[in-house]
């Protein structure tokens, strides 16, 4: 028979384990950023009659001529601007503010621009809650980078740089996914994620 002390023992042992278990998943969503993908957005009126939703991706309307047979051949993009807005939480490592008041994070998408013609801007804004008042803190041009038929990911300017105030303010992505050639393939906008700097 066990006596007391030795279920004691076990008992203390047990909730020593499961304190530290807890502190490990509550640091883990402590550390995890902002994550979206492009199809989660709104979608502005204006652009409901030429926006594209397909799994992930935000894109331009896209008609294919053989599309019934599950081949991407002969298709025509609608022309155009798709504007997209996500409103921004403060989850896990966004709403970490240390005693110096200042924590740098890192905006990085996912997105396709294919050639002159098109462009993927995102702009990440900031509105007072008091003021109403809204600045651009930071701005992805897909037009900086080399163009692709594929999706590439890149981070933005200033990365390490810029900061949240979730006390003071709201804060959201506004993406416009434009192409004025009518040809395929679309431009789209696949992801977008903000976290700590990894470095810092």
């Amino acid at each position: 028979m066990k006596s007391r002390k030795d279920l004691s023992v076990r008992g203390l042992t047990g909730t020593l384990v499961l304190t530290m278990l807890l502190e490990a998943v509550m640091w883990g969503s402590v550390l995890t950023g902002w994550t979206t993908v492009g199809s989660a957005g709104t979608v502005d009126e204006d652009s409901m009659s030429i926006v594209g939703l397909r799994g992930p991706f935000v894109e331009l309307k896209t008609s294919c001529l053989l599309a019934i047979l599950g081949i991407q051949k002969w298709c025509s993009v609608a022309t155009g601007a798709v504007t997209v807005r996500y409103n921004i939480v403060p989850t896990g490592a966004l709403n970490i503010m240390p005693p110096s008041g200042f924590v740098p994070f890192v905006l990085t998408s996912r997105f396709r621009d294919a050639g002159n013609a098109q462009r993927v801007l995102l702009q990440l804004k900031e509105v007072n809650l008091q003021s109403g008042g809204e600045t651009t803190l930071l701005t992805i041009d897909s037009d900086s980078f080399s163009s692709s038929t594929n999706y590439q990911t890149q981070a933005g300017p200033r990365a390490c740089g810029f900061t949240f105030n979730f006390d003071q303010n709201a804060y959201y992505v506004e993406a416009q996914i434009s192409s004025y050639t009518g040809t395929g393939p679309s431009p789209g906008l696949e992801t977008i994620w903000i976290n700590r700097c990894a470095n810092l």
